[in-house]
């Protein structure tokens, strides 16, 4: 893993449950400076991946580890009871990797974004519940 990906990464390697490791990995993503070289570099590789195969090639192998990571992250939550238990881990990292893309736009254009609260928000759609918050069965029966 190179790159921007590095540091967020080992968050996740490290994170002890779902809502603040995904807490953590939107704090990471999104603390670059967004004039700063390292992330016009990266718009304009993630540009240019588009017209050239071989940096594709590259971009798709990163961003594929990125998921893997992620996944990873999620079976981690499941086997802790964090997430729905139908929930598909590999689907649902493809569907946070976009998410934070679409995120990493956002708060370019708006710095005030609350992104913990995003991330809770995140993990509460995921299935997971943060420690303060009792768990509840939900009654079927209304007799």
């Amino acid at each position: 893993m190179t790159g921007m990906l590095v540091e967020p990464m080992a968050q996740l390697a490290t994170g002890e449950d779902l809502a603040g490791s995904l807490r953590q990995l939107f704090i990471e993503l999104t603390s670059f400076d967004t004039g700063s070289p390292l992330m016009l570099v990266n718009a304009e590789a993630l540009s240019l991946a588009l017209r050239d195969a071989e940096l594709g090639a590259w971009v798709s192998r990163e961003l594929d580890a990125f998921r893997t990571g992620l996944a990873e992250l999620l079976r981690r939550a499941a086997a802790r009871g964090e997430t729905r238990p139908d929930l598909d881990p590999q689907g649902a990292a493809v569907m946070v990797a976009a998410l934070l893309d679409g995120i990493l736009f956002h708060k370019a254009v708006d710095p005030s974004l609350d992104l913990k609260a995003a991330a809770t928000t995140l993990a509460t759609m995921l299935g997971g519940r943060s420690a303060t918050q009792p768990t509840t069965k939900r009654r079927t029966d209304r007799s």
